[in-house]
């Protein structure tokens, strides 16, 4: 009866600490970096704003620093299909500053169409919905 008893003790801990870990906050690093990302897509995707290359140029700066947060997050957990999609994203980031530094509208636009399709890539993946705002899967 012990035996029985200390084995589902155990089970209802486990279960408690995966239960706890999987409602547990993103730091606030990789918060700040989501919010600096979607905040460059947004103000890089307003009409005219491909040929702002001074625009281009700091959020590509942004962006890039941001993914590197991403990736390093990702890389704690062992997601090694969101650290590849957060790589992708930091190329096309770095594509952004690239084109923004050569004065490149249509390669600022496709560098931002890259960013965008990256990050609903990983959303749709690893963050599910709830009543105030989104979780980590």
């Amino acid at each position: 009866m012990r035996r029985l008893y200390f084995v589902t003790t155990c089970v209802l801990v486990a279960s408690m600490a995966v239960a706890v870990r999987a409602a547990e906050k993103p730091p606030a690093d990789f918060q700040k970096a989501m919010k600096d990302l979607g905040a460059a897509v947004g103000a890089l995707s307003k009409p005219g704003a491909s040929e702002d290359y001074e625009l281009g140029k700091t959020q590509g700066r942004a962006a890039k620093d941001a993914f590197a947060v991403v990736v390093k997050f990702w890389s704690s957990k062992g997601t090694t299909d969101a650290v590849k999609l957060a790589e992708t994203g930091a190329k096309a980031a770095a594509d952004l500053y690239v084109s923004a530094d050569l004065s490149s509208s249509e390669g600022i636009q496709a560098a931002v169409k890259d960013m965008g399709a990256t990050c609903a890539a990983c959303h749709t993946a690893h963050r599910e919905k709830t009543a105030d705002g989104f979780e980590i899967k």
